[in-house]
């Protein structure tokens, strides 16, 4: 599986970085790099007397260290492969679609086509990198996770 990734290298590489960067990405996209908050909208029927509306759960980024232009989609990357060996760990959101559905809803720019071709090279070369990474990232389920996803790409002809 190796060796047809060495062979797809420079188109993979090529790809990756002809990528569109309009957008900022935070670099560090996890859970522990989100403060949140629950607050209460209340609608005033009079001096006394209030009736909750809404419960909104507001978050913002901090850790802003890795901050830099790019393409949206790395930031659901990012965090999609910190879950790589504990799928469950995102209850079943998939953080491409999750960002591009956030994007639209605000009116930005989110090309669900292109952000799966781009996804699809990112996992291909963060995945055929993980032995590079062994004493950090050496968990048997993270590395055959990584595995899989070479095995998909090659069997989508992709590698």
């Amino acid at each position: 599986m190796f060796g047809r990734v060495g062979e797809s290298l420079d188109g993979l590489v090529y790809r990756w970085r002809s990528r569109s960067m309009e957008t900022w990405c935070h670099g560090a996209l996890h859970p522990g790099n989100v403060l949140t908050r629950h607050t209460q909208t209340h609608r005033i029927f009079g001096p006394e007397l209030t009736d909750p509306v809404s419960d909104l759960d507001e978050g913002v980024l901090i850790d802003l260290g890795l901050v830099h232009s790019g393409h949206w989609v790395e930031d659901a990357l990012y965090l999609e492969r910190l879950y790589w060996g504990q799928p469950e760990g995102l209850g079943g959101v998939d953080p491409v679609a999750a960002l591009a559905q956030a994007r639209a809803r605000l009116g930005l720019r989110a090309d669900v086509g292109e952000a799966e071709e781009i996804a699809v090279v990112r996992r291909v070369l963060m995945a055929a990198t993980r032995p590079a990474f062994l004493t950090s990232e050496g968990h048997p389920e993270y590395l055959a996770a990584a595995l899989d996803r070479l095995t998909g790409a090659g069997r989508a002809g992709l590698i």
